[in-house]
């Protein structure tokens, strides 16, 4: 996700589709005309029929992305109205970081949510609600639901990730402390350059990040069973 990009945020994330057999997430350019036709293809993994792929983020999250777009491109619109607010005209808006945070959020409770129905957790919305914060989900309530730490998870999947994510995850924390500066502390109201931009360029790597650690802690779950089906109906 950049500045100037041919395909906005949300489209890219209706890109993503799960299979509904073993729960797979695939990334298919071809539903805009773009790369190989293999949306037709039966499933790689499970060889559920093409029909079975549906759609894995929710809207909720194209909205987020959207109003972190339109924050970004905000900039330009900051009006100098005084000598003070001058120096503010070359700055971005601090809600971009604010809807950053809301999508880490939604991110990170749909991977729990599917982690806890996939292994059989119950009263996973009242785990949620004992662990509101991003940190306290990640450090703690990660490890619950998947049976593995999170640094240790992300090692798992760093040899064959596109990004980096322990380099991410150190962005996060410090776009992280620009939230909580300005929500806490009460100042901060704008972002300089370097803190927008890595705001919205790891947009898409924690994006990415999600879906390979859904990849590997859900889907194994719902691939058992549905190995194990097809063994019994044969």
């Amino acid at each position: 996700m950049v500045a100037n990009t041919d395909m906005n945020a949300g489209m890219k994330l209706s890109l993503w589709l799960r299979c509904q057999h073993c729960h797979l997430i695939t990334y298919h350019p071809e539903r805009f005309g773009n790369g190989p036709d293999n949306i037709q293809q039966n499933c790689s993994v499970c060889d559920a029929d093409p029909t079975q792929k549906v759609m894995y983020f929710e809207h909720s999250l194209s909205v987020t992305l959207q109003f972190i777009q339109r924050a970004y491109e905000s900039k330009q619109n900051l009006v100098s109205i005084d000598t003070f607010s001058a120096q503010a005209t070359d700055k971005y808006p601090v809600s971009i970081v604010i809807f950053f945070a809301i999508l880490q959020d939604l991110l990170l409770d749909r991977l729990l949510r599917d982690l806890a129905e996939a292994r059989g957790i119950p009263k996973v919305n009242q785990l949620l609600a004992e662990h509101p914060l991003y940190a306290q989900k990640k450090k703690s309530l990660f490890p619950r639901c998947a049976g593995i730490d999170w640094d240790i998870a992300l090692s798992k999947i760093q040899p064959n990730a596109k990004y980096d994510f322990f380099r991410l995850d150190q962005t996060l924390q410090q776009l992280t402390s620009l939230r909580q500066r300005f929500i806490y502390l009460g100042f901060g109201w704008h972002l300089s350059h370097k803190e927008a931009t890595d705001c919205i360029n790891s947009v898409e790597p924690l994006i990415n990040l999600h879906v390979l650690l859904h990849n590997r802690y859900v889907h194994p779950c719902y691939l058992k069973t549905t190995r194990r089906n097809c063994q019994q109906n044969k």
